[in-house]
Formats: structure tokens, sequence, C-alpha cells
């Protein structure tokens, strides 16, 4: 699995910690002297992985790198000034501890799929909610498009995200892990679809960039609600046939909303996703996936003969038809995932959502 790209603030805070470090040991040693006590300054070093993603390898190495400065220091300050240097070491400790906690109960509740750039067959469950998920890399130029999908759970239940980027320049890519950094707070925040919808196409506007998404929310009853902006219609996959889901409306990309109306009204679509009956998503490297001869593969139709078999194998035996259908002529990357609830157990716990839905949902702002 490739390493997802950061956005540059994020580099740019990492360089701030180790020029802090070593600005405040050389302000400390240089006025020594005359301002003593410049190493508490090293407790809001500390502070910063707080502001970084989650990242527990991150806050380990800066508050190691800052406790060990903060010794070094202390240790020529020690008999002047003890009662500074044990309250600045404890902070050290303190936020240390804070920040590594913190990123182990976030990376434990947060399940994510695919990352931008990304390579990987992958098969998660949330509660009910089974994700299976299988990529096709581009083979025209080596490059990877940003396509990317993330799945987590939230207080409101499994939440999908998947996004398919028209760019493939090194801007979009830092744009693409700047959206996946964004949704991964905002989903755990926003009540609804389109609070999240609205969040994320103002992200991308400011930066005059667009892309095709489908947000999805995955009650524990199998009630799936979602929106798609600018995207196909996910596939319905039951009985052996699989057949476009009849949207109540379509949005357009995130980042287009306010060239269609400065207010759009976002309206969800819900579908009930009972044992047997799957839901089929896809980016535009599948759909528009074409042979030597032009020909489309036959996406629905293969969904629907391969609906016998498990999500795994179903999507395994798929994704070798497409690479064979393309025969080395594929323009963009692919995302293919199938979406299913198992029926819950009588030892079930609490829900993971517990507010009913309607056919028709307006989410407005």
């Amino acid at each position: 699995m490739s390493q997802l790209p950061l956005p540059r603030t994020v580099h740019a805070l990492r360089a701030v910690i180790v020029l802090g470090v070593i600005l405040i040991m050389a302000l400390d040693i240089a006025f020594r002297g005359t301002h003593r006590g410049i190493v508490a300054a090293l407790a809001g070093v500390a502070a910063l992985p707080l502001f970084l993603p989650h990242d527990r390898r991150q806050s380990l190495l800066t508050g190691g790198a800052t406790l060990g400065a903060a010794l070094f220091l202390g240790a020529m300050e020690w008999r002047d000034r003890p009662i500074v240097i044990i309250a600045t070491l404890a902070n050290i400790i303190l936020l240390t501890v804070l920040a590594h906690y913190l990123g182990r109960t976030l990376s434990e509740a947060t399940t994510d799929v695919a990352e931008p750039g990304s390579q990987r067959n992958a098969s998660t469950r949330i509660g009910h909610v089974c994700v299976e998920l299988r990529t096709l890399p581009m083979l025209a130029d080596g490059k990877m498009s940003a396509d990317f999908c993330d799945l987590r759970s939230t207080a409101f239940g499994a939440r999908l995200l998947v996004v398919d980027f028209m760019g493939k320049d090194t801007a979009t890519q830092e744009k693409a892990s700047s959206l996946l950094y964004r949704w991964a707070r905002a989903a755990g925040e926003a009540p609804g679809l389109g609070e999240l919808a609205r969040h994320l196409d103002g992200l991308l506007a400011e930066d005059d960039l667009f892309a095709k998404a489908v947000l999805v929310d995955i009650a524990h009853d199998g009630t799936t609600v979602l929106l798609c902006c600018g995207h196909p219609p996910p596939l319905v996959v039951q009985n052996g046939t699989a057949h476009p889901l009849d949207l109540v409306s379509l949005l357009p990309p995130l980042g287009l909303f306010n060239l269609v109306h400065e207010d759009i009204p976002i309206y969800a679509t819900t579908v009930a996703l009972s044992p047997g009956r799957r839901l089929f998503l896809h980016t535009d490297g599948a759909s528009a996936a074409l042979d030597a001869d032009g020909a489309s593969y036959p996406l629905a139709t293969r969904l629907g003969s391969l609906d016998g078999l498990a999500p795994g194998p179903c999507l395994d035996q798929m994704a070798a038809e497409l690479r064979q259908h393309m025969e080395g002529c594929a323009r963009d990357e692919a995302l293919l995932l199938l979406i299913e609830c198992t029926a819950p157990s009588a030892a079930s716990v609490a829900p993971l959502h517990s507010t009913p839905r309607e056919e028709a949902a307006l989410d407005t702002p």
C-alpha cells in the first residue's frame, strides 16, 4: 500500500516542530544568563501533534524530541529553576500521552478502505455493514488518478465516501489528500449528508477543482441514504439482476454547486439493503473501460450473472474480466465496491443509528 500524500500544511507544521525545538534550544542557551526559563516553551512544541492528522508515531517522536531537549537544557538550569524544569517536563509528558491516546482512539474508530493513489484489495466490516473493494491501476503511463474511497464508523452510522477526481497531477493528488482529511473530521460531526456535501464542495471550490463523488450513510438495519454528485448512479443487485438506482436527484460534482445554484437544494435517495440485496458503486474507470474495438464492458449484465458469488469472489472475477477487456488500454483507475448488510443477530448491541429515514429526504444546510 502506498503512503497517503499529505497536504502541504501538514508538511509545514512538521517543519515548524523541528525548527521550533532547535530555535528554543538556541534561545535558551544564548539568553541563559538574562532570560532563564525559555525551556518552558518546549511544552508548546509538544502540543503541536494535536493539530496534525492523527499519527501515533508522530506524537511519540515529537514528544521524545522535546523531552530530550528539555532534559538537556534543564540540566544546566536545575539548581536555579527546579520548579520550572519539573513543570516543563511534566507538561511535555502529559501532552505526548494525550496526543498518543487520541491518535490511538481515533484510528481504532476509523477504518479506511482506500487512499489516493493506492492499489489494494480490501474487505471491511462496520457492524452489519460489509464493504468489499477492488482497485484497477491505470496502465497507460504508470500514474494513478486521485480516485479514493473511505469508510468509517460514526455516531450517525457507517459512512462511505467515493471520490473520482478529474485530474492526475500532483496538485490534484494533494487536494485529494486534503479532501480526505477534511472528510474524516466532518463525517463524525455533520448530522446530515447534505451538510457534508456542502462542506466538501466548498473546499474544492476554493481551488477551482471539482470531483465526482458519492456520499453514503448506512444505518444498522440496512437503510441506506446516499447523494450522487456528478457520479453515475450505483447499481442495485438482487436476484441475479443489476439495475441503476432510481435517484431522487443528481447533484453536480463537488466544487461546482455554486455554478448551478447559489443555494442548491440537496435531496437524498434512500434504499433498503436487506440480506441478498447489494449496492454496487464504481468510478468512471470501470464504466468507461473500452476494449481494442471500442466496446464497453457489460458491467450491469456481468454483475447480475455473478450475483450468486460472495462479494469477494464476485469482485475478483469482475476485476479479472475488466483487465482482460481493457487489454492494456486502460486510461483511468477504477474502483469497484460492493456493499451489503448482514442480518443482525439476537445478541446485537445498541444500533449505530436509530433515526427513522424517509424515502426521499430533503437535507438542508
